[in-house]
């Protein structure tokens, strides 16, 4: 534990002593997570006050994280100061993101390092999602702490094996906990508040995905095929420590968030994405059902035009824009104004860790269901194409992307005259031509636009 963290943040003189005789029992009676040195790679102290929207990583690291609105900051719980989840029933609708913390970063990957989730936490509820990075049955692997009827189990999913282990008895009493798990070589070791309990001799090998680290649930999931598991209580610092034996995994390119909207007005909005952070790659994608012209993004300043085109008879027209994101970028309110009225889609994406090597834009010439963007040049190992279709067609219901793509945003339009959209990408394409892909909508269309980009790790 980071004791001097401990004093730093103002926590109470109990956890403190915890703290300490944590990381002493530690040091003695757990092998697994005394086996190599651990330094942290984040450390949230959840002490920022009322009304923060940024939680900071005093680690020095600067994973910093988004505090979404539901949750409140600046709470103080029997003389600490904590980040508190009001109740919520854990599964029922609608989805509410706003309840999440979250932080995208490929750093806190465990990859095949040692790799220690220290979380502090105070509940009556028994249920709830505390901590993850990644779901269920994605690629890639996955680690969380879950809550059912109050027992915690922490449960690290890898490349060779799963390991779990669960507390010995409920922790929603409505106590302070501290439960600390390590994960290396060997399997899992769990400790409560102090005491090296559980072991389980499972090793996991590497566990690296795309998957944006959440705190109070999951982020993919919509309430109906997949609940979100929201926590509700108290949490009130969480710290991640890795060994210093392997490196790191690999960083390169990752996808942060999309999302899309659809209207019809003279300017089209849309509401940036949480998870953004400063520096991250953001990519706009705007059709209309007509030609028209438009000064571009309003909102943030600092956009460059990528590509425009109309299609067939200029009765749908697309462009792209791109720009670094910034300070305050998470959540804000992008808007795009147009010549007159049109109907539109508006789609945005955010990547870390990437720069734009290339772009292109065609129109559809044939009336068709089958529509296929340019093809490519990849010139740097790890590059990543995101593709973007759409049509002009009251008929189009759904789009089906090519295999091997990763759906991220599909958009239909409503009424007579709309447009539809898709947004998709593809990891790590060999380097070389990288061949248009085809998505194919449900009714055929000569009014489409087909648009690649090409990023690059930076």
């Amino acid at each position: 534990m980071n004791v001097s963290a401990f004093f730093t943040s103002g926590r109470n003189v109990s956890r403190i002593l915890a703290g300490v005789v944590s990381g002493l029992l530690m040091l003695t009676a757990a092998p697994s997570a005394a086996a190599e040195p651990m330094t942290p790679l984040a450390v949230w102290e959840m002490n920022e006050p009322p009304g923060a929207r940024a939680m900071v990583d005093s680690s020095g690291n600067g994973l910093h994280g988004y505090i979404g609105t539901s949750i409140q900051t600046g709470v103080v719980v029997e003389g600490e100061t904590a980040y508190r989840w009001p109740y919520r029933f854990p599964a029922s609708p609608p989805a509410e993101p706003e309840r999440l913390l979250q932080i995208s970063d490929s750093r806190l990957n465990p990859g095949t390092r040692d790799y220690a989730v220290t979380v502090q936490f105070k509940t009556v509820h028994g249920f709830g999602n505390i901590i993850q990075k990644g779901q269920s049955g994605a690629a890639g692997g996955m680690f969380k702490f879950q809550a059912p009827k109050g027992i915690v189990a922490c449960i690290f999913r890898g490349s060779t094996g799963n390991s779990s282990v669960k507390s010995p008895q409920p922790l929603n009493d409505g106590a302070w906990h501290t439960v600390r798990c390590v994960r290396d070589e060997r399997g899992v070791t769990m400790t409560v508040d102090g005491v090296d309990i559980r072991t389980n001799g499972q090793p996991t090998g590497n566990i690296a995905n795309n998957a944006t680290l959440t705190i109070g649930g999951k982020l993919y999931c919509d309430q109906v095929a997949v609940t979100c598991d929201y926590f509700s209580g108290n949490i009130g610092r969480v710290q991640i420590d890795v060994g210093t034996d392997a490196p790191p995994p690999t960083g390169g390119l990752s996808f942060v968030a999309a999302a899309s909207s659809t209207g019809n007005a003279i300017s089209a909005r849309l509401t940036l994405p949480a998870g953004i952070q400063p520096g991250d790659q953001l990519l706009l994608f705007l059709t209309t059902n007509r030609a028209a012209t438009t000064p571009g993004p309003t909102a943030g300043g600092g956009w460059t035009q990528l590509q425009s085109g109309a299609g067939d008879l200029s009765q749908i027209q697309t462009w792209v824009w791109a720009r670094s994101a910034v300070a305050g970028d998470a959540g804000r309110l992008v808007s795009v104004p147009l010549d007159g009225q049109a109907k539109y889609v508006l789609s945005g994406a955010a990547y870390r860790g990437a720069v734009i090597d290339s772009s292109a834009l065609i129109a559809e010439t044939l009336n068709r269901r089958d529509h296929t963007t340019p093809s490519a040049t990849a010139d740097d190992t790890g590059s990543w194409v995101v593709s973007f279709w759409s049509d002009k067609t009251s008929a189009t219901t759904d789009w089906v992307s090519p295999a091997g793509v990763t759906d991220r945003a599909e958009r239909i339009g409503i009424g007579s005259g709309r447009v539809s959209s898709l947004l998709a990408d593809t990891k790590q394409v060999p380097t070389g031509l990288v061949a248009g892909l085809t998505a194919t909508a449900d009714a055929s269309s000569r009014k489409a636009t087909m648009v690649n980009v090409v990023l690059r790790p930076s």
